[in-house]
């Protein structure tokens, strides 16, 4: 019973954590998802590495990262990814 008590604070965490991610920049979501599909089905390390560093660098010249670091510099903490 303590399991079954316990299965709705799992979702409710999951679900506050959905939500969250949601709010993130889309852009750099989506690739830490393809990156995290790449690593479970190809455990080469610096293959994931290259990866990841292609990946870094597309979203830092995403229009989502010009605008965060606008955001930034003008003391505007949070962030409204398109």
């Amino acid at each position: 019973i303590s399991f079954l008590e316990n299965s709705s604070n799992v979702w409710d965490k999951a679900a506050r954590l959905a939500v969250t991610i949601a709010s993130k920049p889309p852009v750099a979501v989506e690739m830490t998802k393809q990156a995290l599909k790449e690593s479970f089905s190809n455990r080469n390390l610096e293959s994931n590495l290259n990866l990841l560093s292609s990946f870094q660098a597309i979203t830092q010249l995403s229009e989502d990262h010009q605008r965060g670091l606008r955001n930034l510099h003008q003391g505007n903490e949070k962030f409204e990814g398109n």
